[in-house]
């Protein structure tokens, strides 16, 4: 059983109970099936939420964003392509 603890909340939460998996994203590679669940911002404990933005060059870049505005970065990759988000 895969336990998560959040210190910001002091609250348990187990991964593996449909009520508390809330709107933990999901992040699984294409290629191989690795995945990666659950990014969380440091600086407010909240779930970062997945995004894309676009660069000046007109490319798409998907990303993972924090909802209070703490921040962003590079959603997840592996075998050398974007891993794919389940939200």
């Amino acid at each position: 059983m895969a336990v998560v603890f959040l210190t910001i909340c002091d609250v348990l939460i187990d991964e593996h109970r449909p009520e508390d998996r809330r709107n933990i994203m999901d992040y699984v590679c294409g290629q191989c099936g690795m995945g990666v669940t659950g990014l969380t911002c440091v600086k407010c404990g909240q779930e970062l939420v997945h995004d894309h933005i676009t660069t000046d060059d007109g490319t798409t870049v998907a990303v993972s964003k924090c909802p209070n505005d703490c921040g962003m970065i590079k959603s997840p990759s592996c075998c050398g392509v974007d891993m794919t988000c389940s939200t």
